[in-house]
């Protein structure tokens, strides 16, 4: 019988990359089944999140995600707001930081797709480790409409067929309020369901209740941080790890 799926989004960054969760099970005094979680390592008390039961339910009888045959494997999708309200110093700051990504993430295991949003979602580079290739991708962003685009749809659809041989993760940079906000929340919750983690960064005018709700990790930040965000990610990814940013 299956009670329900549960996630643990606070987990601390340790050094050795790897760490140890003590989850414990008990019933409460109206029978309900009641989850809590122990970071062994730093000592933390995690909060768990239930998340929706996807359709498929074949995920059970296979090894958890994040073991078994992926080995480190990283598939990441950049995906980043470019509706008109980047113009200027945002958009050449996101290009900097998007390149900061490239240049830090270790290619050695992990392959990387650069999207763009606004009203439609426009892939620029299919997943991979030619860092030529995503440099190009990244001078080819440019400035188009609105938010009307649900990015995570894409994002997903290109990921989910990675999750047998790669951790995935969508990694979202926006500095506005999305218009398909309900859509892409419906996303968000299959996408973590499956096992694909989703990071999301936003300044301006971003919504970070949308974006918290949305995301594995959420963050906001400014302009001048956006590519040292952007790096302390590719460092987190590369120690096997993700901390709240």
């Amino acid at each position: 019988m299956v009670i329900g799926r549960y996630q643990f989004n606070d987990i601390g960054h340790v050094d050795a990359g790897e760490t140890i969760v003590d989850i414990s099970y008990s019933y409460d005094i109206n029978g309900m089944v009641q989850v809590s979680a122990l970071q062994r390592e730093t000592g933390r008390n995690l909060v768990p999140e239930k998340v929706p039961l996807p359709d498929d339910m074949s995920w059970l009888y296979g090894s958890p995600q994040g073991m078994g045959s992926n080995s480190g494997r990283l598939s990441i999708i950049i995906t980043v707001d470019l509706s008109y309200s980047m113009m200027g110093r945002p958009l050449d700051k996101a290009k900097d930081a998007a390149r900061e990504f490239i240049r830090t993430i270790d290619m050695e295991r992990a392959v990387v797709s650069i999207h763009q949003f606004s009203d439609t979602v426009h892939p620029l580079c299919e997943l991979t480790s030619d860092t030529s290739r995503l440099e190009r991708a990244i001078n080819n962003m440019s400035l188009e409409g609105a938010n009307l685009a649900n990015p995570l749809k894409e994002a997903c659809e290109v990921l989910e067929p990675q999750l047998s041989g790669s951790k995935p993760v969508i990694i979202v940079l926006t500095d506005g309020r999305w218009t398909s906000k309900n859509r892409a929340i419906k996303t968000s919750d299959h996408c973590r369901a499956v096992g694909i983690d989703i990071i999301a960064i936003g300044f301006g005018s971003a919504d970070k209740e949308f974006l918290e709700r949305i995301s594995t990790i959420s963050s906001m930040t400014d302009l001048d941080h956006l590519v040292e965000q952007f790096g302390t990610i590719a460092q987190e990814l590369n120690s096997g790890g993700l901390s709240r940013m």
